[in-house]
């Protein structure tokens, strides 16, 4: 009798531990069933990506200019060619400045311009605002502030091409006259640009810009050149005289 009774309790016991590891097994699988597995998560999120709408810009560098004219004005600094300026190929430049980019719409006289010669463009800018800091490199623009130069073709091969320049930071000392060394820093998506019947467009690219800190108003010069000889030079002063660079003030 005691021993059919002691068989029973280790039936019992042998059930009894079944049953706890079935109970464990259920919630092993419970608890591994609530995981996300890594790539459902990125798939989601690239969704999330591609959902996202693209962004457009005011002004879309494509030698049409028909975007320049729906800008409010009030955000715009523009300056003209003056009367009896010996560098007038230039009549009008306009400028539009945001924390992202900086567009630059020229006017000028085609007519001027040899079509057989290869032209540049000179971007003189006192970026950071500063007097006191930066050099003249130049006799067309007065004050020894420019901190950057920015140096390419806009027109090659007889056609208008996109501008492309290096970007040359000054780095001498301050107040310098003449033509410096430069420290050429960035090239390649700096800028972009186009160009038809006597009109020109570019962007400049401010985060390709790099190591050149550029306050919420600066100034900004510019000249084209053919065969490294100034043909026109915005803002320009009568004769040969020193002109001030524009203002302007990012919007």
């Amino acid at each position: 009798m005691k021993k059919n009774l002691l068989f029973v309790f280790i039936g019992l016991l042998l059930l009894s531990g079944i049953e706890a590891c079935r109970k464990d097994e259920n919630i092993a699988k419970d608890d591994s069933s609530s995981l996300i597995h890594p790539a459902d998560w990125d798939d989601e999120n690239d969704n999330e990506e591609d959902d996202k709408p693209e962004v457009k810009l005011p002004i879309e560098i494509d030698g049409a200019f028909s975007d320049w004219d729906a800008l409010d004005k009030s955000k715009l600094a523009v300056v003209e060619s003056v009367e009896g300026a010996d560098w007038d190929l230039i009549n009008k430049m306009t400028v539009y400045a945001t924390a992202d980019y900086i567009w630059i719409c020229l006017d000028f006289n085609e007519a001027g311009l040899d079509k057989s010669v290869d032209a540049s463009m000179n971007i003189y800018m006192n970026s950071d605002n500063d007097a006191s800091t930066g050099c003249a490199p130049t006799t067309e623009f007065s004050g020894a502030d420019v901190d950057c130069l920015l140096q390419g073709y806009i027109f090659a091969a007889g056609k208008y091409i996109s501008y492309n320049p290096t970007l040359y930071l000054f780095r001498g000392e301050n107040g310098f006259v003449g033509w410096p060394s430069w420290d050429g820093v960035a090239s390649g998506n700096v800028a972009e640009g186009a160009g038809v019947s006597g009109r020109y467009e570019l962007r400049l690219n401010r985060e390709a810009m790099v190591d050149l800190p550029i306050a919420d108003t600066f100034t900004l010069a510019l000249d084209i050149q053919q065969s490294w000889v100034t043909l026109g030079a915005l803002p320009n002063a009568a004769g040969t005289g020193s002109a001030e660079k524009l203002i302007v003030t990012v919007k």
